[in-house]
C-alpha cells in the first residue's frame, strides 16, 4: 500500500494482518505448503502448468536472499491510531449498538431457512414501484 502511492497509514494494519498469517512459520510448514503448490500445479493442464511455473521462476529469480516480507515492520510503522487493543474496544462499543438479528423478516440471517411465505414479503412481486 506504501509503495502504491496510497496516502493513509493503512499499510500497517496490512502488515500487521501479514504478521499474523505469515509470520513465525516454521521451515516444516514452509516445506509443506510448498508441496501443496506443486500438486495444484501437476493438476493443471499443459499450457496453464507452463504459464504458472514459468511466473513462479520469474518471482523466485527476482526475489533477493536478504529481502524482508512485505509484512516485516519497521520502526516508522508505529502509528497509535492503529493500536489494537484501542481499535479493538472501539469496535466492541459500536458492536453493543449493532442488531444480531435481522430488523424485519424471520429471526435468522441465514435466507436459505425461511419458508416460502416469510420470502414472499421480500419478492420483487411485493415490492412498491412508486417512487
Amino acid at each position: 500500500m506504501k509503495e502504491m502511492g496510497c496516502d493513509s497509514p493503512y499499510y500497517i494494519v496490512c502488515k500487521g494482518i501479514g504478521k499474523r498469517l505469515f509470520g513465525g512459520k516454521e521451515v516444516e510448514m514452509k516445506v509443506v505448503e510448498k508441496r501443496w503448490i506443486e500438486e495444484w500445479v501437476e493438476g493443471l493442464g499443459k499450457d496453464e502448468r507452463e504459464s504458472v511455473m514459468a511466473g513462479m521462476k520469474q518471482d523466485e529469480e527476482e526475489r533477493e536472499e536478504d529481502e524482508k516480507p512485505w509484512y516485516a515492520g519497521d520502526e516508522d510503522d508505529k502509528d497509535p491510531d492503529y493500536a489494537l487493543t484501542r481499535v479493538w474496544k472501539e469496535y466492541k462499543d459500536y458492536l453493543v449498538n449493532t442488531p444480531t438479528m435481522p430488523m424485519r423478516g424471520p429471526m435468522v440471517w441465514d435466507i436459505s431457512k425461511w419458508s416460502e411465505e416469510e420470502k414472499r414479503e421480500f419478492s420483487f412481486d411485493n415490492m412498491d414501484l412508486d417512487f
